[in-house]
């Protein structure tokens, strides 16, 4: 079995080489090609990270697109599309990777007695409320400046049941299966990667699983500018709720979903800036209700090249 790396980046140039770099340095033998999808618009790339992103190019497993138009979802489906690999590991594009990474992945599919679908592995994201800039961390001082993606249980078998996109490997064949990512989820796409993980999940039989290794570790740096998605604050009111609201009609029932839905409330009505400009609410509450509406709209129908 081979593995392409998939990293989808927006506006982060020098982070996402130096992921890049990192898999390049590894030479894991069973990696045939790392595919980047670039959205980062041509105006925010000086003329330096241009000659950068020449010279990578030119690594033969260097597989690099851009795409103008910013989806998390659109960028994951082109490489689950394209991939020349069956394991196809998705990366952030800001991530440094523990010794050993690749190999932790991809030994959990080539031991275990039973199929294995899809791996997910442990994070530790940069904790922004401490005032560490992203390049100051490495794997001497992570510890002090990160947390566990779910919490302290994440290293046993208490973890949360989602593929994060920071650091999870799928198998292509069984991606496609699951109808890929669904880019109804736009920017800032919440809950997208839960999403796919329960549609996945709903595709396995009694002898397959996805599995989880806290040995696949990585620390995500969570750079100040750009990533995969584009910032929270500069989207539409509907777009901030709509995934919640998506992954609410399409995977919960009954009483479950209607808590979730007032769960939600405080990331749209009752976001902080939102209670502090009491003019705004006869908008925000319509953007609301407005994203529920849409999210019931679009329960079946999900948007990407694997589904007719």
């Amino acid at each position: 079995m081979q593995i392409t790396v998939g990293i989808p980046t927006y506006n982060r140039t020098k982070y996402w080489i130096q992921t890049t770099q990192q898999i390049l340095d590894a030479q894991h033998s069973t990696v045939c090609e790392i595919f980047i999808v670039d959205q980062t618009p041509n105006i925010n790339i000086s003329s330096t990270e241009s000659l950068l992103i020449q010279k990578i190019q030119q690594h033969p497993l260097v597989n690099y697109i851009k795409k103008n138009e910013p989806s998390s979802g659109a960028a994951r489906n082109h490489i689950i599309k394209y991939a020349k690999g069956e394991i196809i590991l998705f990366l952030d594009d800001d991530v440094l990777l523990a010794p050993n990474f690749i190999e932790e992945h991809y030994k959990i599919y080539t031991t275990s007695t039973m199929k294995i679908i899809a791996v997910a592995g442990l994070i530790f994201h940069r904790t922004v409320t401490l005032d560490i800039h992203p390049d100051n961390i490495n794997f001497s001082n992570y510890k002090k400046y990160t947390h566990p993606h779910d919490n302290e249980k994440a290293y046993t078998e208490n973890w949360k049941k989602c593929l994060v996109g920071a650091n999870f490997s799928v198998l292509k064949s069984h991606a496609i299966f699951a109808g890929g990512f669904d880019e109804n989820y736009i920017p800032p796409a919440l809950l997208e990667e839960d999403d796919f993980t329960k549609r996945l999940q709903q595709t396995l039989n009694e002898q397959q699983t996805i599995s989880y290794t806290p040995k696949a570790y990585l620390i995500h740096l969570r750079a100040s500018q750009g990533g995969n998605r584009i910032e929270q604050k500069k989207q539409t009111e509907i777009a901030i709720t709509l995934g919640y609201h998506i992954y609410a009609w399409r995977h919960l029932e009954g009483i479950n979903r209607w808590k979730f839905f007032l769960q939600t409330i405080r990331y749209g009505p009752l976001r902080k800036e939102n209670v502090l400009k009491l003019w705004k609410q006869p908008l925000v509450w319509y953007a609301f209700f407005s994203s529920m509406f849409k999210a019931y709209l679009l329960k079946n129908n999900i948007k990407s090249p694997f589904r007719n």
